[in-house]
C-alpha cells in the first residue's frame, strides 16, 4: 500500500521506525505506528483535522509565567503526562474551555480561587446547563492536577455541584422513522450509508465518520472506540450485518473512511458530521431524530431480537451494563406494560370483574359488596365493608 501524502518514516539507531507527518514549511508531527495499522490511521485523521499538532513549547521569551498564577498552572498542565494521555479530541475541548479563562485570569493567584468564584462562573452559564457542567468538570481536572503537584491545597471545583438537567435524553428511533428515512434516501447515497453504519453497528457519532475499509478484517468490523481508547481501551470486533454490507457495496466510499463529504473527503470533525446528519433528518421530516438516537435504537433492536445485555454490549461496545439498560428502559412503555400484563395474567382462570356496589349507611360509613366473582388467585381487590365504625 502506498504511503499517504506527507508521511515520512525515519529509523533510529536501533532500527525502530518513527512515523511523521510533515507538510512543506511546517514542523513535523510524530504519529503512532506501525504504518497502516489502526493507531496510525487514527493519528493521521487527527492531523488532517487539526487536532494533533507538534509538541507544545512555552511561548514566553522571558521565561514561564509567574509561579502560582492561573496562567502558570495551565502551562504546566498542558505539558503534563495527565493532559497528554487524553485523546486529541478531549485535549482540544479541554483547551476550548480553559483558554478563555486563562486569558481573563492569567495573573490570578490560584490559591485565592474559592468555590464561590467557580459557582458564580457556573451560574453565568446556567442557560446552557450541559456547557456549564462541562466547564465544572474541566476545572475539576485542572485543580486536581494542581493539588497533586502541590500548586493548591484543595480542589475548589470539587465542592461545586453540577446543574440538574431536565431532559428525556435523545429520542430513540422507531421502525417507522427508520423506514421514512430510508424512503427519503435510497441505497447508494451517503445519507443511507450513514444511517446503516450507525444503526447496524450501534457505534457512536465519534467513531462512525472515521470508520473505513481498513477496519474490516475477515468479514468483521474491528476498532477501538475513541471514547474509551485512552482509558479502558476495549476493542470492538463485530460481524458485519448483511444490510450494512449491501449498503457499503452500493455506496461510493472514500479511501480512508466510508463516509465522505460531497467533495469526496473525510469529515473534518464530529461536529461537522453530526450537524450534516441532523440536516438530513430535518430533510426527511424527522427533526427530533439524531445520531445518538440510532445507537439507542440499535440497543433496543438487539434486546428485542432476544440478545442478553452481555451479548448486546459486545456489539455496541458499552463498558457499563447500567448505561446500556438505561437505553432499554426508554422503550415504548405501553409495549412493556402490555407484555407485563400478559405475564401477570398467564395461567389465571377466567374471572368476571363486576363494578363494586357501594352504598352509604345512615351512620355515614361505606357498605360495599364483593368486587370480584369467580375462582382464581385474585380474591378480593377492595375491602368488603369499606370503613367500619369504631367499636368499643
Amino acid at each position: 500500500m502506498k504511503k499517504p501524502k506527507y508521511i515520512i518514516v525515519d529509523y533510529d539507531r536501533h532500527g525502530n521506525a518513527r512515523i511523521y507527518y510533515r507538510e512543506p514549511g511546517k514542523k513535523k508531527i510524530r504519529l503512532r505506528g506501525p504504518l497502516f495499522e489502526e493507531e496510525f490511521w487514527t493519528d493521521y485523521q487527527a492531523v488532517k483535522q487539526g487536532k494533533l499538532k507538534p509538541r507544545e513549547q512555552p511561548k514566553y521569551r522571558g521565561g514561564l509565567p509567574a509561579a502560582g498564577t492561573f496562567d502558570r498552572l495551565c502551562v504546566e498542565y498542558y505539558q503534563s503526562p495527565e493532559y497528554r494521555a487524553l485523546n486529541p479530541d478531549t485535549r482540544y475541548r479541554r483547551r476550548l474551555t480553559l483558554d478563555p479563562i486563562r486569558e481573563k485570569c492569567a495573573e490570578l493567584p490560584v490559591r485565592k480561587i474559592k468555590p464561590k468564584h467557580i459557582r458564580a462562573m457556573r451560574n453565568k452559564r446556567a442557560e446552557k446547563p450541559h456547557g456549564a457542567n462541562g466547564f465544572i468538570k474541566a476545572l475539576r481536572q485542572l485543580f486536581s492536577f494542581a493539588v497533586e503537584y502541590g500548586y493548591m491545597d484543595t480542589n475548589p471545583a470539587r465542592d461545586v455541584k453540577l446543574l440538574k438537567i431536565r431532559s428525556k435524553g435523545y429520542h430513540t428511533w422507531t421502525l417507522e422513522e427508520i423506514e421514512k428515512f430510508e424512503n427519503m434516501f435510497p441505497l447508494g447515497t451517503q445519507q443511507r450509508l450513514a444511517l446503516d453504519l450507525m444503526l447496524y453497528t450501534g457505534v457512536r457519532r465519534d467513531d462512525a465518520f472515521e470508520l473505513g475499509r481498513q477496519h474490516i478484517k475477515s468479514g468483521r468490523l474491528s476498532f477501538t472506540p475513541k471514547k474509551t481508547a485512552h482509558t479502558k481501551g476495549t476493542r470492538v470486533s463485530i460481524p458485519i450485518h448483511p444490510y450494512l454490507a449491501v449498503s457499503i457495496n452500493a455506496a461510493k466510499i472514500g479511501d480512508l473512511t466510508f463516509l465522505t463529504t460531497r467533495f469526496g473527503r473525510p469529515w473534518g470533525s464530529r461536529e461537522s458530521f453530526g450537524g450534516r446528519f441532523k440536516a438530513w433528518c430535518v430533510e426527511a421530516g424527522l427533526p427530533h431524530c439524531s445520531c445518538h438516537g440510532l445507537r439507542k435504537a440499535a440497543s433496543v433492536m438487539l434486546v428485542e431480537a432476544g440478545c442478553s445485555s452481555a451479548q448486546a454490549t459486545a456489539i455496541t461496545g458499552h463498558d457499563s451494563i447500567q448505561v446500556f439498560e438505561q437505553y432499554i428502559r426508554a422503550r415504548d412503555r405501553e409495549k412493556l406494560a402490555d407484555d407485563a400484563m400478559r405475564l401477570w395474567t398467564r395461567g389465571e382462570k377466567q374471572v368476571e370483574i363486576v363494578p363494586p356496589k357501594i352504598d352509604i349507611a345512615k351512620d355515614g360509613t361505606f357498605i360495599s359488596t364483593k368486587s370480584l366473582k369467580g375462582k382464581g388467585s385474585w380474591t378480593s381487590m377492595a375491602p368488603r365493608t369499606g370503613l367500619e365504625p369504631v367499636t368499643s
